[in-house]
């Protein structure tokens, strides 16, 4: 059998549409039935959409980034223990560990500058978007 492709208009009745629809489940696996204008999903559409918005956050919270003074306080907890100090037994925790030993892997890949911070900064507010945009679209 020959492949058939019909193509179904916005203004076509709902008979022809059905009929069309009873003849492709009987056994005519072959006839394809287009809607112009309509695309297939893709999911390197979706994936190059994450992609972008990870990249705009990126490259909008890299330049547009700036520390204010609370930032600092895991920063010098971080510095401490670049320096041999634990936390809870040299000075004081009230448990943000994990803040700190990303910190300490910024400043210790950076040469102990605040570029290592800002990139991790960035790194996560642009992941956190990029998860909001993709359970969004999940979702709905």
């Amino acid at each position: 059998m020959e492949d058939s492709v019909y193509v179904v208009r916005p203004g076509d009745d709902a008979k022809l549409r059905y009929e069309l629809l009873v003849l492709r489940w009987a056994n005519m696996s072959s006839m394809k039935i287009t809607v112009p204008g309509s695309r297939p999903s893709s999911a390197w559409g979706h994936v190059g959409a994450l992609l972008a918005i990870f990249a705009a956050t990126f490259l909008y919270h890299y330049l547009t980034l700036t520390f204010p003074n609370v930032h600092f306080v895991h920063l010098s907890r971080a510095q401490q223990i670049l320096s041999g100090e634990l936390p809870g037994r040299d000075f004081f925790d009230p448990g943000m560990i994990l803040q700190y030993y990303v910190s300490v892997a910024g400043l210790a890949l950076s040469g102990h500058t605040l570029f290592g911070e800002v990139i991790i900064t960035s790194l996560f507010l642009s992941l956190g978007a990029t998860l909001t945009y993709w359970l969004s679209a999940r979702l709905s």
